[in-house]
């Protein structure tokens, strides 16, 4: 539990990772706050923030402690294809914001991810040099790079795979699956993937610590989405030739992904007694053993 007597703040409330930060913070009793882009959903726990408007309209709660900016533009094909337009979100927005927050004393931890090294190698440290392969990973490579930037109450916390019970393509390969109809899955691409809640633990833990600087959290390990998906019809106790498998490159939309995705997490387990999992506690959370 944090000293302090302020709010958290969990900007991106609505997404996947913000809105289960979102549950964990309320179930442990710090009276978080969110923020969503749509004004209609505003309550007395959420507020309207939307990242793409001129700064001067964001207005923020006064009792603010800890904020994490969870909301991102996060489709790699669309920061291809778009990298203005969601540069705005990813670097700009999100650097203006963190400066007004810690202008005012406020810890900002910025959930990064693995995809601002371009894959080549496995297992890079914390203190790497970015070297990003997708226009995505260049995004928020820079965005680190500004907000480290700003001085020891920022946190930047790179996340491998995150997922949910909502993630793609997990919950649909498991409805198919069980109902005993094939799935295809990519056999060249490759994740290392970890559990929603394992994320929002790794996020907590580091703002509680109060260091600042860059953390990973990273399953010990990359496995296949075939090798995900066969794991899956285990659980299910369904046969694993239902995965057919597919290579990436049959699918257009799709930006070519790197060879390795694990990241080294010596901080987070030499800090905070975290250790990388295995990738298949991930999807063991999604798919209990019957």
């Amino acid at each position: 539990m944090r000293a302090s007597a302020g709010r958290p703040l969990v900007v991106g409330g609505d997404g996947l990772l913000g809105a289960r930060l979102f549950a964990v913070l309320k179930q442990r009793g710090d009276a978080p706050c969110r923020t969503r882009r749509r004004s209609e959903t505003a309550d007395d726990d959420t507020i309207h923030l939307d990242l793409t408007q001129p700064s001067d309209r964001w207005d923020l709660p006064p009792d603010l402690d800890v904020a994490y900016l969870c909301a991102a533009e996060t489709g790699l094909a669309r920061c291809r294809d778009h990298p203005r337009r969601t540069r705005v979100v990813n670097v700009a927005a999100t650097a203006a914001l963190t400066q007004k927050l810690v202008s005012h004393g406020i810890r900002v931890v910025f959930p990064s991810s693995n995809l601002v090294f371009d894959g080549r190698r496995p297992m890079p440290a914390e203190d790497d040099p970015a070297a990003p392969g997708t226009a995505y990973g260049h995004q928020k490579a820079e965005a680190e790079k500004l907000l480290l930037e700003m001085g020891p109450l920022v946190d930047v916390v790179r996340l491998t795979k995150v997922v949910g019970p909502t993630t793609a393509p997990f919950g649909a390969w498991i409805g198919n699956l069980a109902a005993g109809r094939p799935v295809t899955a990519f056999d060249d691409m490759v994740l290392a993937p970890i559990a929603l809640d394992f994320a929002v633990t790794a996020l907590m833990q580091v703002a509680d610590h109060g260091a600042g600087g860059c953390w990973h959290a990273s399953a010990d390990a990359d496995i296949t989405y075939v090798q995900a998906a066969r794991h899956l019809a285990r659980r299910l106790k369904m046969d694993p030739a239902l995965v057919v498998p597919q290579s990436w490159r049959t699918a257009a939309h799709i930006v070519e992904p790197p060879a390795h995705t694990v990241l080294g997490t010596r901080r987070l387990k030499a800090a905070l007694g975290l250790p990388a999992p295995s990738p298949w506690e991930a999807l063991d959370a999604l798919c209990p053993v019957r």
